[in-house]
């Protein structure tokens, strides 16, 4: 009675044992078949490697995030002191073109911020004016006159009192 767990008689294979040349052929194959894996490993490793320059770029990105991080670090906790505000003060001006360039721009302020210019220029005293505006050369008030949308604003004319 024959065991299920043994293992077949060995048999010769059909037409004999192979000959020595072709066992030698076949084992030459086999040979380059295991040099050819053995050359396609290392060029596999080779290819997958971490290159010096790779390194270099990883090492410098690195030290970038580093340097974004402790500036945000820095910048985040460091209080900028602010310079105190100082008041404008302007030069006194030495002809009426100079005030009345001054004045014109302060009633600009008043329209932008009421939507119409004044109706005369003590309106506007205190908060865009401290003082009416007057000729530094011969201390006459400035011409203002207004349509309600438009303003006009101008030295008095030397003759006029």
């Amino acid at each position: 009675m024959s065991d299920a767990t043994s293992s077949p008689p060995s048999q010769p294979p059909p037409g004999g044992p192979p000959n020595s040349e072709f066992r030698d052929a076949i084992q030459d194959l086999a040979k380059q078949a295991r040099e050819d894996d053995k050359r396609a490993d290392d060029e596999m490793r080779r290819r997958f490697s971490a290159k010096p320059i790779s390194r270099f770029i990883r090492v410098g990105f690195a030290l970038i995030v580093v340097q974004l991080a402790v500036y945000v670090y820095l910048t985040a906790t460091r209080e900028v002191p602010h310079p105190p505000k100082a008041e404008v003060t302007e030069k006194p001006a030495k002809d009426c073109s100079t005030v009345a360039r001054r004045t014109s721009w302060k009633i600009v302020a008043y329209l932008n911020d009421v939507g119409h210019p004044p109706e005369t220029l003590e309106v506007m005293l205190g908060k865009y004016l401290h003082k009416l505006p007057t000729d530094p050369v011969t201390g006459k008030p400035l011409v203002y006159s207004t349509d309600g949308k438009r303003f006009d604003l101008h030295c008095a004319p030397a003759g006029a009192r």
